[in-house]
């Protein structure tokens, strides 16, 4: 029995990202609206943690942290 390795954020981005635009038929400008919000995302997970951690280890207070830190920007 194989276990395959955990998925790392940079794959987990595009294979979203084509999720919600092939399956759910998203438009492309809230496919575009995700891939910004997933790259500041993933700015400020390294900024903050030093790393980029899998996404099965992402807290829901790193997900608030991260929310916070947008207040303010348009």
């Amino acid at each position: 029995m194989s276990t395959a390795a955990p998925i790392t954020f940079p794959e987990a981005v595009p294979r979203f990202l084509e999720y919600v635009r092939s399956y759910r038929s998203y438009s492309p400008t809230t496919v575009r609206a995700y891939a910004t919000d997933l790259r500041q995302f993933q700015h400020f997970l390294t900024t903050e943690l030093g790393h980029l951690p899998h996404p099965g280890h992402l807290t829901r207070e790193q997900v608030i942290q991260f929310g916070v830190s947008l207040s303010g920007r348009v």
